[in-house]
C-alpha cells in the first residue's frame, strides 16, 4: 500500500532505518550487511532465525544455530532440536522429535478383512482416508441377531419375496380368499382380483326409463346418459348434468301455442299508441323516421305551413302538391350567379365600395375617390424612388464597399466588413470559437489565465504546443480524475479530455518532520512520486 516512506541519502544515520522487525541486528559490535564477504564474526538474525557467520565467506552455507521460525518448503541438509511444526524433510536426517507433520515420507496402506472386509486405501499423512467397507456373503447368521433386534426399519426394500414366506403365511387364487377367514395370513394380488371379479361380475345395475328398461354389467358395462333433442349431458365425477343445448326449443318441440299471458312483454308502442300482439292500430300521432314514400292518406292540403320566399330569394311558394326551385336574386353589378354558386363579379369592386379604413397608414382613399399613396419623409408617409441614401463606414471599425449616395429606385450592390486593423473600444463576446494566428509572440498583460471560463463542470485542461501537425502538439495539463498535472505527446487541441504519459511531481514544504503524523498534508497531495521536505528536520519524504 503506497504511504510516505524516508528517503536515505548520503550521509543519514542508520537509525532512520525501519528496522521494527529486526531485519539487521548488531552482534559482538559490527553490523553484518546481505551483501558481506570474506571472514565474519559474531551470529546473524534474520527474522528471528540465528545464522553462525563465524568465519563464514562468501561461497559457504549458513548454519542455523537454534530456529525460532517456521520452515516452509523442503529442507535439505541435517536437522537436529525438538520441532514445534515441520514441514515435508527431503533427503535428510532428523534428530529429536517432530511433533506434527503434514506428511509421511512413504505412504502406508490401510485396509481390512475378515467377515468385513474394505479395499487398500493409500495414506501418507495430508489427509484423512475413509475405508469403505463390506460384510461379506453368509458372514452374519440368524444365531448372529438378537430375537427382536430386526425391525421394519432395518429391511431393504424389496428384499423379501412372497417366496421366503411360509405357506400358511399366503392366501393364494387357487385357495380362495372367501375360504379362509384368518387374521394371520396375507392374500396375494391375484387372490384379491379372483375374488373382486366373483363378487362385483356377479352384479347388474338395472334402471327404467318413461318406457323400457336395461341393465349395466358393473363388472364390464358403463352405464351411459346421452341427451336427446334440444339436450345435452355431461358427466363429472359422480354427476350426470343435463342442459339445453345451444340449438334451443324449436318450435316442432312445442305442444300447441304459447299463450300471450306466457310473454313477458306481450305488447307493443307505436308512437303514442300502445296495443296488444295481435291487436289493431287505426291512428297515428308524432313522427317517423324515413322519407315517408311508404305512408298513405296524407296530402299538400294537409300541410299546417307552407314554404316562401324571403330577402334575395326569387318569388316562389311550396305547399307540397308540386315541385318548386329556389333561386337567388341578384341586385347590382357587384355578385355574380354562375354554375358554381355566388362570387364577386369581375370588375365588381371599385373605389365606391372601398371604405376609407380600408386604405390605412400611407394609403389615402376609399368611399368614392381612388386610393393614393402618401410620400414624405414623416413617420407614416412613403418614400418616392428618386430618394437617395447613404451608407458610410468607420475608421478601423467597419469597411464599406460600393457605398456612396444611392437612389432607391436604382440597382446597387453595397458590402458591409471589417478593415485588417479593427479597433473594438468596448468589451468583445466571442459566443463560438476563437482562433488567432500570427507568428509573433503572444504578450498578456494579465498575471493569471483563466481556462474553462464559464464552465460549472469539473474536467481536464491545459495549454498544448504544436508540433509538426495542425492542431497535435505536446501537452501540459491538469487530470481532473486523479488531481494531478502531467504532460502527454500526440495530442489532439480539439480534445476535451486526456491521459497523461508521465505526472509531475510536487514538493510539499510544511511544519514538522513525520507527514504519517498529525504532519500529514494534504490529501489531494498523497500520489506516487509527490515529494515531502520536513521544514524543521529537513528530512525527505517520497510517496510510494
Amino acid at each position: 500500500m503506497a504511504t510516505w516512506k524516508k528517503v536515505i541519502v548520503s550521509g543519514s544515520d542508520i537509525s532512520q532505518l525501519n528496522n521494527d522487525s529486526g531485519f539487521i541486528a548488531s552482534v559482538g559490535g559490527g553490523i553484518i550487511s546481505s551483501s558481506a564477504e570474506g571472514s565474519t564474526q559474531g551470529t546473524l538474525a534474520l527474522n528471528g532465525v540465528d545464522v553462525d557467520v563465524n568465519g563464514m565467506q562468501a561461497a559457504d552455507s549458513p548454519t542455523f544455530v537454534a530456529v525460532t521460525a517456521n520452515l516452509t518448503g523442503n529442507v535439505t541438509g541435517n536437522v537436529t532440536g525438538t520441532a514445534d511444526t515441520a514441514s515435508y524433510v527431503a533427503g535428510a536426517n532428523v534428530d529429536g522429535v517432530v511433533a506434527t507433520a503434514t506428511a509421511l515420507a512413504s505412504g502406508q496402506n490401510f485396509s481390512a478383512t475378515g467377515d468385513v472386509t474394505a479395499p487398500a486405501v493409500s495414506f501418507d499423512g495430508t489427509g484423512a482416508v475413509a475405508l469403505a467397507m463390506s460384510i461379506s456373503t453368509d458372514a452374519v447368521t440368524s444365531g448372529s441377531i438378537a430375537d427382536g433386534n430386526v425391525t421394519s426399519a432395518k429391511i431393504a426394500a424389496d428384499s423379501i419375496t412372497v417366496a421366503q414366506l411360509s405357506g400358511s403365511a399366503v392366501i393364494t387364487a387357487a385357495e380362495g380368499i372367501g375360504s379362509n377367514d384368518v387374521d394371520t395370513a396375507v392374500p396375494t394380488a391375484a387372490a384379491v382380483k379372483a375374488y373382486a371379479d366373483s363378487v362385483v361380475g356377479a352384479s347388474d345395475l338395472d334402471f327404467a326409463g318413461d318406457s323400457g328398461t336395461g341393465a349395466v354389467d358393473l363388472d364390464s358395462q358403463t352405464f351411459t346418459v346421452a341427451g336427446g333433442d334440444g339436450l345435452t349431458s355431461a358427466a363429472t365425477g359422480q354427476t350426470v348434468t343435463l342442459v339445453i343445448s345451444e340449438s334451443g326449443v324449436t318450435n316442432d318441440m312445442l305442444e300447441g301455442s304459447i299463450g300471450n299471458d306466457k310473454l313477458s312483454n306481450s305488447s307493443i308502442t307505436i308512437g303514442d299508441q300502445s296495443t296488444s300482439l295481435g291487436g289493431t292500430i287505426t291512428a297515428f300521432s308524432g313522427s317517423f323516421t324515413g322519407d315517408g314514400s311508404a305512408l298513405t292518406g296524407v296530402t299538400a292540403d294537409t300541410l299546417p305551413n307552407s314554404i316562401t320566399d324571403g330577402n334575395g330569394i326569387a318569388d316562389f311558394t311550396f305547399n307540397g302538391s308540386s315541385a318548386a326551385s329556389v333561386a337567388v336574386q341578384i341586385d347590382g353589378s357587384t355578385l355574380a350567379v354562375s354554375s358554381t354558386g355566388v362570387k364577386v363579379a369581375d370588375a365588381g369592386v371599385t373605389e365606391t365600395q372601398i371604405a376609407t379604413s380600408v386604405a390605412g397608414t400611407g394609403l389615402s382613399g376609399g368611399a368614392g375617390t381612388a386610393l393614393s399613396v402618401d410620400y414624405g419623409s414623416l413617420a407614416n408617409t412613403a418614400a418616392q424612388g428618386n430618394v437617395t441614401i447613404e451608407v458610410a463606414g468607420t475608421t478601423n471599425e467597419i469597411e464599406i464597399t460600393g457605398g456612396g449616395s444611392a437612389a432607391l429606385g436604382t440597382s446597387r450592390t453595397i458590402t458591409v466588413g471589417l478593415p485588417d486593423d479593427v479597433t473594438i473600444t468596448g468589451d468583445l463576446t466571442v459566443l463560438g470559437t476563437a482562433s488567432f494566428q500570427d507568428t509573433q509572440n503572444l504578450a498578456i498583460a494579465d498575471r493569471f489565465i483563466l481556462l474553462a471560463s464559464g464552465s460549472n463542470t469539473a474536467g481536464d485542461g491545459g495549454i498544448v504546443v504544436q508540433q509538426t501537425t495542425q492542431d497535435i502538439g505536446d501537452v501540459f495539463a491538469y487530470e481532473n480524475s486523479v488531481t494531478r498535472w502531467g504532460i502527454g505527446t500526440a495530442f489532439n487541441a480539439s480534445d476535451n479530455s486526456y491521459t497523461p504519459d508521465a505526472f509531475m511531481a510536487a514538493v510539499i514544504n510544511t511544519a514538522g518532520n513525520d507527514p504519517n503524523d498529525v504532519d500529514a498534508p494534504d490529501a489531494r497531495y498523497e500520489k506516487k512520486g509527490n515529494l515531502y521536505v520536513a521544514s524543521n528536520s529537513e528530512d525527505i519524504w517520497i510517496y510510494s
